[in-house]
């Protein structure tokens, strides 16, 4: 009896031990930069770690293949590694004397896919960055982090066979709680650094009508811990009961219980209608349907606390196309940020080139921004965005916009930094703006492009990510001089040559400290 009561808390005690060691037995990263941990009779001191490329288990040879040291005063380090797909063994080399045994090396690999084959995709840096050398990047359309000097040091793993592999991932970034966000597939995902799933969205379509939310381009981690991501609400085209009533301004919420709020005018449901119930009719009668945007927000457990439709008031709009006069039936819905301080949410939709302010949580329509597609308005060369994409608030309160310049097709895109002025309807006073240099030699006219990302940083420059069919990712100041500049791009075997692999939205990690802050935030890679 007493033989296997030792047995079992000498298993006990292993498996403690293990859970404290990280990369733990047998792991297999997928990223190089790593968070070393390890067990230690004093909480400071001075520590020492080694690493050596290959697996041993003789003191003797690990010796000899050292390639990383490491110091330390606590029992954590980061550390990078030269290699993805090579195996490793490490050990603590000094502190306590249990640390020095020769039992006490650890072995873990790092992973390797295509993708972050040099040979396959690389991040080309044109211009080396003079400030921000030690941020990272984020591609979603290569699902890569890279370091300033075009390195790849993290892949998205295949996190329950769902959200790797082929999956088709949009908008991926770190959050204010050091995790990732993403959209796999039009479904949205948090996982942190070791590629944990920490929450998905759930799929029932309460606010859509339909079997399921249609969720897409933009997902957010809000810094109360509550989710907020756009969706998509199709509805059948009925013509003749659409008006153009430009202050026909009708919100939509609900409350933390679910429920309509009671104080919110023009919000309720339509008679006989529950806000469990689906929508109703039969809509094999209109197969022409209108694609309206939505705006949903969720708490950790995936409760429903707040949406807005657009529908509730672009639907009483009659838009066309200013360039074609066709009526639309997609306003395309792209972009939002939420103003969490002064409670503002920004929605922006592409091909009516506006940008719609909200009030929260009361939704009620506060502003417009952008272009006019009405009936009978002509489309106007002095617009200050065309099929705009990421809307963001800068720190000092104005508008920053990625404009895809889609009126001027013979112009590249560009970003606007803009101030609203209060008071005035429609209006915003263009503060700056910057225009990346590209070639156009040679073309006729400029390709047309979609998506792009802005994101202002702690000393007010700009990062950038260019969109279709452009694959540049930049840094640029407030006196429009380039302070990093990188191409990704892919091998194309049939014509053996380097091409543009256009992403849809990058993003960035401003500094060490907001990496480390993902790793030691991040669980224990799991089994």
């Amino acid at each position: 009896m007493y033989k296997y009561c030792f047995l079992f808390f000498a298993l006990i005690f292993q498996f403690h031990l293990n859970a404290q060691t990280f990369p733990s037995e047998g792991k297999k990263l997928h990223y190089r930069i790593v968070g070393f941990k390890f067990i230690t009779d004093k909480p400071t001191g001075k520590f020492h770690l080694e690493v050596a490329k290959g697996t041993y288990n003789s003191l003797d040879s690990f010796k000899k293949n050292v390639i990383l040291n490491l110091s330390c005063t606590t029992n954590k380090v980061v550390g990078e590694l030269p290699w993805f797909g090579t195996d490793y063994t490490w050990r603590v080399v000094t502190g306590s004397k249990s640390e020095n045994k020769n039992d006490s090396l650890h072995h873990f690999s790092t992973g390797s896919i295509p993708i972050v084959d040099s040979n396959n995709c690389r991040l080309k840096v044109k211009v080396p960055a003079s400030k921000h050398k030690d941020a990272y990047v984020f591609s979603d359309m290569s699902k890569v982090l890279y370091d300033m000097n075009g390195k790849p040091v993290w892949y998205l793993p295949n996190v329950l066979g769902i959200i790797g592999g082929n999956a088709v991932v949009r908008d991926m970034k770190r959050s204010t709680a050091g995790t990732i966000t993403l959209l796999a597939n039009d479904r949205p995902y948090e996982i942190d650094y070791n590629g944990n799933l920490i929450w998905r969205g759930p799929r029932e379509g309460y606010v859509s009508g339909d079997s399921v939310e249609h969720f897409h381009h933009e997902f957010t981690r809000l810094d109360n811990g509550h989710y907020m991501v756009l969706g998509n609400e199709l509805l059948p085209f009925e013509a003749g009961n659409i008006n153009s009533n430009m202050d026909t301004l009708v919100p939509t919420a609900i409350d933390g219980n679910g429920q309509p709020a009671n104080n919110l005018p023009n919000n309720a449901l339509p008679e006989g209608m529950t806000p469990g119930d689906k929508r109703k009719g039969n809509r094999n009668m209109h197969p022409v349907k209108i694609s309206y945007g939505t705006i949903l927000e969720y708490d950790k457990f995936g409760k429903l606390l707040w949406y807005w439709k657009s529908s509730e008031y672009y639907g009483q709009v009659d838009f066309h196309n200013c360039k074609t006069g066709k009526k639309l039936f997609d306003i395309h819905e792209n972009s939002f940020c939420f103003d969490q301080k002064k409670q503002k949410v920004y929605v922006g939709f592409k091909n009516i080139s506006q940008i719609v302010k909200l009030s929260y949580p009361d939704a009620a329509i506060e502003n417009i921004f952008g272009s006019l597609y009405y009936p009978g308005e002509p489309c106007s060369d002095s617009a200050l965005f065309w099929e705009q994409h990421a809307c963001r608030i800068a720190k000092n309160g104005d508008l920053l916009v990625f404009n895809n310049n889609m009126r001027n097709l013979n112009e590249p895109p560009r970003i606007e930094m803009m101030e609203e002025v209060q008071g005035a309807k429609f209006y915003l006073k263009k503060k700056w703006e910057y225009q990346y240099p590209i070639d156009l030699r040679g073309l006729q006219r400029l390709p047309l492009t979609n998506g792009g990302n802005v994101e202002e940083l702690e000393d007010e420059s700009i990062f950038v990510s260019m969109c279709t069919p452009y694959s540049n990712m930049y840094i640029v100041n407030k006196d429009k001089e380039l302070i990093w500049d990188a191409e990704l791009e892919k091998y194309n075997d049939v014509d053996k040559k380097w091409i543009p692999f256009s992403m849809y939205r990058g993003s960035i990690i401003d500094g060490k400290k907001g990496l480390e802050d993902m790793i030691w935030k991040s669980a224990p890679l799991r089994n």
